[in-house]
């Protein structure tokens, strides 16, 4: 049972993960199979003008110093950044507005993510309902500003080659949201993303946009009935990701407050990044994704799909 509740989890956050920012010049976490497995990062927008995420990792001081971002995007709060030895995302829901959210907690409104790589170095690290420990508490936030506090223990991520845990101590953020002028979800069109979902043509009509940060690199597209499909990728370099269960990419579709993902057991699907340039991402998809939160229990076939897509 446990990793259909952590996928579960995952699903509610899938927000989050669009928005993850990280530091600019890093590798990917994990390369692609028969990829380069490096990917384009985001901006290079450092502490002066976005605010501060510092902390205490292993014992060594972590400031992110290079490619801070932060955003808040339907009630999700995501920071990162990095230094010259790592890069760290983290990730929080606050629809229950200030006060503490922690790991290991069952509860779609409390859901708390953190990520840690080193640059070059596949191994990464992680917290969320089922891995990991800890908390984020948060202090204050508005439209375009958050501010908290945060104390949490990474578990390695499988088949990373991660091993132990890292301890995030005396961790604190301080910032001003990166996307507050244009945010995601929004009616954001750079580009084309389509595929045939059960049977049914479907086309991002309403929303179509890729975000590379912290390491990852997301799809997004929405049709005019406000159904979605999302896929996360963990890196995104030339070449081609798994999204079959148990693999950290993944992808989803959501309508109606349903929700189906790959990332429950069961889950197949690939994507096939044949172009990428720091302004632009295309390439191939298809995946079976499994029958996830509120839906009727049956899975979502998607395939021929495509895109084409701005950052």
């Amino acid at each position: 049972m446990k990793p259909r509740v952590n996928s579960l989890l995952t699903v509610c956050v899938c927000a989050l993960v669009l928005t993850v920012p990280g530091c600019g010049g890093g590798g990917s976490p994990s390369a692609p199979t028969g990829g380069s497995g490096s990917a384009s990062s985001g901006g290079s927008g450092g502490s002066s003008s976005v605010g501060t995420f510092t902390a205490t990792i292993d014992g060594a001081a972590f400031s992110a110093s290079s490619g801070l971002s932060a955003q808040l995007t339907n009630n999700i709060l995501s920071i990162g950044g990095g230094d010259s030895r790592t890069l760290f995302s983290l990730a929080v829901t606050i629809n229950r507005g200030v006060g503490t959210y922690s790991t290991g907690v069952i509860d779609p409104q409390n859901v708390v993510v953190s990520t840690l790589t080193v640059p070059g170095s596949a191994a990464s690290w992680g917290s969320s309902a089922t891995a990991g420990r800890g908390t984020v508490t948060v202090a204050s936030f508005t439209s375009t500003t958050a501010s908290g506090t945060f104390s949490l223990t990474l578990d390695p991520t499988p088949g990373t080659g991660a091993t132990g845990t890292k301890t995030v101590t005396s961790g604190s953020f301080n910032v001003t949201f990166t996307n507050a002028g244009a945010p995601p979800g929004t009616g954001r069109i750079t580009g084309t993303i389509s595929a045939t979902v059960d049977g049914v043509a479907w086309r991002g009509a309403v929303n179509a946009f890729a975000t590379t940060a912290g390491g990852l690199t997301t799809l997004v597209g929405q049709d005019t009935n406000l159904k979605q499909i999302t896929i996360v990728l963990i890196g995104g370099g030339v070449g081609t990701y798994s999204l079959t269960f148990p693999n950290p990419s993944h992808a989803n579709v959501q309508f109606g407050g349903q929700v189906w993902d790959t990332a429950l057991q069961g889950g197949t699907g690939s994507v096939s990044i044949t172009s990428r340039t720091d302004t632009r991402v295309a390439g191939t998809f298809f995946f079976t994704a499994q029958p996830g939160l509120g839906n009727n229990g049956l899975k979502s076939e998607v395939t021929n799909g495509t895109f084409d897509l701005g950052f």
